[in-house]
């Protein structure tokens, strides 16, 4: 009886060339990868069982019965576990959004892959799925419970697939799908052709495509600096935590690229960061992680915390010295921070939103040192997300409040101006201060969507109300990034048609941070909205460089002198003496100027005096909701009258 080998030969030969050049690659340690190393060696396994048996079939090497059974159970466990393999490998592609799922499966799997390993090899014994006696090979009645299982097999990998394809790229599920089809087929054959043993033959193809199409997709490497990627060091820390195991992460931010990459391209960025990546390997233990950007991650099991203090100092000692980089010496920077699972910190998603916050603070402070994670941060933290969730919530329902602080005029002794100020209340955490979640606005960039709701009920509030009430105007702050757009122009005077209003109703308010914007787009912005018949005023002015250039260079019609500034000079003669002169200089530009945080009549005395034409503070009023401020108006500047 003449039985073809060449296919299980082939087999071997491609299921070994595939298991090395899996193993000469770096690859992550996660599961896809241990069931992925599973199947070339049970395709290898099977088809050399298979080439044995073949040859007894032939008459070429004879076997007594208790050999036979098992080098031919062989065969058949090895062909089952390497199906189960398949099923297992796909599964860990999505495992985690299968949930449930998963574990149910994985239970199935075990009982299915003992099952095959202890009974198929005891099939003499147990006569139930073949035997060999005097007469020769015999099935047993059981021999069905072979496919039945390579069935289940591929009945799981069409389960996930369909139900959990979604999480997979196109690329990914067409491989996924062609794997199955030609397994499936693969079994077809071999139950009509016995004779001709495909089966291994075709799922050593299986494994060969796998490795050029999932297993490619799915290495978690990033190749330019040969270190793991941000994907594998999720995938590690959900490892650690699966394996209840206590761990540090050491997460760090290279500062100073930036520099490098503006002057001499990415290509120059790319060699500083592998050469940073490979000295951090050869000097320090514990797996690196490239996070993306200029971010890098180190996880430590079972370290403790002088020895992450001992890193965290290399670290910094390294960058102290220069990096030459083509010709050009480049200085860098470091932020650390350093967070424990396990201690105080033992649930996954605030484990790392605290080590993002705890970088987020180092990269905010002066110095260098370490911030480790705690307690306090994470609630910090927490109530970050709080106002950036209710941020989002009141873009979409436009249910920002704005108040108005009347603006005295020293030349009418009218209040025939306001500030309109953004506040933010929720039910929940109450008024939350401006100084607090503006800046999370900015950083997230909701500040833009958010200036234009503001400016919207501005306009319609002047549209209803403002004629009547002898409002000159309204001041509206734009913020550093609305005025990095180029068409904001555009928008604001759209926005002013469509409720109707002259555009010299509104004074917007630019703070002295426009200078890190485009100064083009901001003077482009500026004389457009100008020329429309808008006018703009320098707002805090006293506080940071307060920059007499910007005075000169850009068209400012008003410049708001900032409270401390004002408060300052009351408690010192020289503060005053500088006041008194920033007032005639200011005054000498032909600018006007409004003095912020007005408390006592005294102040309002001396500001007068010195030449200041209009007065904001409490001494007149506090920021007040929109019909309080009508009130205020209708009742010439008293709300409780």
């Amino acid at each position: 009886m003449d039985y073809v080998l060449h296919y299980n030969i082939a087999a071997i030969v491609i299921s070994l060339l595939v298991i090395v050049l899996f193993f000469s690659r770096k690859f992550f340690p996660v599961a896809s990868n241990k069931y992925y190393a599973f199947m070339g060696v049970f395709v290898a396994f099977s088809s050399f069982c298979d080439i044995l048996c073949s040859l007894s079939f032939m008459g070429k090497i004879n076997y007594n019965p208790v050999s036979f059974s098992l080098i031919f159970g062989g065969y058949f466990a090895g062909s089952i576990l390497c199906a189960l393999s398949f099923a297992l490998y796909t599964m860990a592609l999505v495992e985690d959004k299968m949930g449930s799922d998963a574990q149910s499966i994985k239970i199935i799997i075990a009982a299915l892959s003992v099952f095959a390993i202890i009974t198929y090899p005891l099939s003499q014994i147990t006569k139930m799925y073949f035997y060999m006696d005097n007469e020769g090979y015999h099935h047993g009645p059981f021999i069905w419970s072979f496919y039945g299982i390579l069935a289940v097999g591929m009945a799981i990998v069409l389960y996930t697939l369909v139900r959990y394809g979604k999480f997979l790229t196109k690329r990914q599920r067409a491989a996924a799908y062609f794997a199955l089809i030609i397994v499936i087929l693969s079994i077809v054959f071999q139950a009509i052709f016995d004779k001709i043993p495909i089966s291994n033959f075709a799922n050593a193809l299986v494994f060969m495509v796998v490795l050029h199409t999932l297993q490619n997709s799915r290495d978690y490497t990033n190749y330019k600096l040969s270190l793991f990627d941000d994907t594998a060091f999720y995938l590690q820390i959900d490892n650690y935590i699966r394996a209840n195991k206590s761990f540090y992460v050491l997460c760090f931010d290279l500062e100073g690229v930036g520099f490098l990459e503006q002057t001499m391209g990415p290509e120059a960025r790319t060699e500083l960061l592998e050469h940073f990546g490979r000295e951090c390997k050869e000097n320090l233990e514990g797996m690196l992680f490239y996070l993306g950007g200029t971010r890098f991650a180190y996880i430590f099991d079972s370290t403790r915390k002088e020895a992450i203090e001992k890193y965290a100092e290399w670290l910094n000692w390294r960058v102290m010295t220069p990096y030459r980089v083509k010709g050009i010496k480049v200085t860098l920077s470091i932020r650390i921070a350093v967070a424990e699972y396990g201690n105080e910190i033992n649930d996954r998603e605030t484990f790392i939103n605290s080590l993002r916050y705890a970088l987020r603070e180092a990269k905010n402070k002066a110095s260098q040192e370490i911030v480790w994670a705690s307690d306090k941060m994470i609630e910090s933290y927490q109530r970050y997300r709080d106002i950036v969730h209710v941020l989002k919530k009141q873009i979409v329902e436009k249910s920002f409040m704005v108040f108005y602080q009347p603006i005295y005029c020293a030349a009418t002794g009218k209040f025939s101006a306001a500030e309109a100020l953004i506040r933010l209340y929720d039910e929940k955490m109450g008024f939350v201060p401006p100084d607090e979640f503006i800046p999370i606005a900015e950083s997230n960039g909701l500040i833009i969507e958010i200036g234009e709701i503001v400016f919207r009920k501005v306009c319609d509030f002047l549209s209803h109300e403002g004629s009547e009430l002898g409002i000159d105007y309204i001041e509206v702050n734009l913020s550093m990034l609305q005025c990095m757009q180029e068409d904001l122009h555009k928008t604001l005077i759209e926005i002013m048609d469509e409720y109707g209003i002259s555009y010299d109703k509104i004074d917007f308010e630019i703070t002295e941070t426009f200078s890190l914007t485009d100064q083009n787009i901001l003077i482009k912005n500026m004389n457009a909205l100008i020329s429309a018949g808008s006018s703009f005023a320098m707002d805090d002015y006293g506080t940071g460089f307060s920059n007499t250039e910007y005075l000169i260079k850009y068209p400012f019609k008003l410049v708001k002198l900032d409270k401390i500034f004002i408060w300052d000079a009351m408690k010192d003669d020289k503060a005053m003496k500088i006041l008194e002169h920033t007032v005639a200089m200011i005054k000498s530009l032909d600018i006007q100027i409004v003095a912020e945080g007005v408390e006592t009549k005294e102040q309002a005395g001396l500001l007068m005096g010195m030449g200041c034409d209009f007065l904001q503070g409490f001494l007149y009023s506090k920021p007040l909701q929109k019909e309080l401020y009508i009130q205020f108006l209708k009742n010439d500047g008293n709300v409780n009258q």
